[in-house]
């Protein structure tokens, strides 16, 4: 379901407002958006299919869904190269922790057979 994106409650409420004001005629222009939700009794449907509105305001609708899909499906592009930089980070350290260990453990264990050696040796 790539490019299927959800979109906050908030910004359908704004949609939904502006799409009741579309189809009343009384939309005309950004300074009368609407920022409450619509009553109970508001029966229009949530925005479905762009398709069957006419005029600019629909083509103005659509462009800011498209707009606002887009930048949402960039934040959630972003948010995970940010989740797998982050997995690649703590793998990497994980890496380096183990290399570290091992590292350590075959110093000691040199240092064990340095002293076995002197001590069969001497």
């Amino acid at each position: 379901m790539r490019g299927c994106v959800s979109v906050p409650s908030q910004v359908k409420i704004i949609l939904r407002n502006i799409y009741v004001k579309i189809q009343q005629g009384s939309f005309s222009s950004a300074g009368s958006l609407p920022l409450q939700a619509p009553s109970a009794s508001s029966n229009s449907p949530f925005l479905g299919t762009l398709s069957h509105q006419t005029g600019s305001g629909g083509m103005k609708l659509e462009a800011v869904m498209e707009n606002l899909q887009r930048q949402q499906a960039a934040r959630l592009a972003l948010e995970e190269k940010l989740r797998q930089a982050e997995k690649e980070k703590d793998l990497r350290s994980m890496v380096e922790s183990q290399i570290h260990q091992q590292a350590l453990a075959f110093r000691h264990y040199q240092a064990a057979m340095r002293g076995a050696l002197a001590a069969g040796v001497a």
